[in-house]
């Protein structure tokens, strides 16, 4: 018996019972299917008995609009090489019957096709794809980056690729050709400068997450700094730095921020127990912040006077009243951002920041968790 929920799938000599398993689960809804032949994301997984082994298929959805890049569209002509080759792979790795390869190639010929792509070299393709052993295919290639000649010096010129640019290529590589042997006798540097002339579709979620973009080239750098000045309650409070570190996560400061800033938004931390507290206000940094330290230090005396209604209670009094906490040691304070002086604003960004540590379960001491519907501004975007 074969079985789906939600996005697991899992394979049984017998039967599975269904609502034994959803027992398990409590509270949470699993959208389970059990039959001899499931969909599974993009496959068609069945078991055939004779051979004793997994068959899988293409699944295609109903949705599907087969909507590929046309191929009249301002790309470089390796992009249009490129996908159709990839989308023969994909079949070919996904089709374990060569019958079912061959049937979902030619629906893919056709759509290609009226995509504005070449006939004779789809159908060369999908051939050659076919004629290519199902395993070698499924194997993990190591990629290798391609490490220019160290001895050759070069001079890189970048443009934003545009279709009816593609001349200034041959423009520049000829004129610089010239220019270097008609004077490589004077200089004899020139023997060894080479020229990349560079087409750029632009930074993409794929340069970012695999080819090393790091996020530092994205976001200018600021600090939180101490503001130093004296009779100051939060400096020896304050963490200076330029982001804040979070298990795996880095939260950049998004403007220059000290005590003295205003229209803040700001991070409470308890590095004993590694738990926050978001919060913002309009006012200059150190008195605001100060409320929350004198809320720890008065805390038993407000406790008499709301005794059983804790709820009147800061969230922040009751967590660094605690046994072993040491206001001293375990209290940090991180300013991230100022001078948003709109209240709705503020408090929107405010919230969109609280429900990122909740999507990420960094522990908060926050009470309340707004509404995420409530966000119309996103912290990380930029208030210029």
């Amino acid at each position: 018996m074969l079985g789906l929920f939600d996005d697991i799938f899992c394979a049984n000599r017998s039967e599975i019972d269904a609502n034994k398993l959803k027992n398990n689960f409590g509270y949470l809804k699993l959208n389970i299917e059990s039959s001899n032949e499931v969909n599974f994301l993009d496959l068609i997984i069945s078991f055939d008995s004779d051979k004793s082994e997994f068959k899988t298929n293409l699944y295609i959805k109903p949705t599907n609009t087969f909507s590929y890049l046309l191929k009249s569209s301002n790309h470089p002509n390796h992009i249009f090489k490129n996908i159709p080759k990839s989308l023969f792979i994909r079949i070919r790795r996904i089709c374990s019957c060569n019958l079912d390869y061959i049937f979902h190639s030619k629906i893919l010929i056709l759509q290609l096709y009226k995509r504005g792509y070449n006939y004779f070299k789809l159908k060369s393709i999908a051939k050659s794809i076919y004629m290519t052993p199902r395993v070698d295919l499924l194997q993990y290639k190591s990629k290798q980056n391609n490490i220019l000649n160290k001895n050759k010096k070069w001079i890189t010129l970048f443009q934003k690729y545009d279709y009816s640019l593609l001349f200034l290529k041959n423009v520049f590589s000829n004129a610089f050709y010239k220019m270097k042997y008609s004077f490589e006798n004077r200089f004899k540097y020139l023997n060894n400068l080479f020229l990349k002339f560079n087409f750029s579709i632009g930074t993409n979620i794929g340069y970012m997450l695999v080819h090393g973009f790091k996020i530092k080239n994205l976001i200018k750098k600021y600090d939180c700094t101490k503001c130093n000045t004296v009779g100051c309650n939060i400096c020896i409070y304050l963490k200076e730095n330029n982001c804040l570190r979070i298990k795996n996560y880095v939260f950049p400061v998004l403007s220059e921020c000290n005590c003295l800033s205003i229209g803040i938004i700001y991070i409470l931390i308890c590095k004993r127990c590694n738990v926050y507290y978001i919060g913002e206000s309009q006012r200059i940094a150190n008195k605001r912040l100060t409320e929350h330290v004198k809320k720890i230090v008065n805390f038993n005396n407000d406790l008499d006077k709301a005794i059983g209604n804790l709820d009147r209670q800061s969230e922040i009094g009751i967590h660094f009243n605690c046994s072993f906490h040491n206001l001293r040691k375990d209290l940090k304070i991180f300013i991230l951002d100022k001078n948003i002086n709109v209240t709705s604003v503020r408090k929107s960004k405010e919230t969109d920041l609280i429900n990122i540590f909740k999507i990420f379960k960094i522990p908060l001491l926050n009470r309340k968790i707004p509404d995420i519907n409530y966000i119309k501004n996103l912290f990380f975007y930029s208030n210029d």
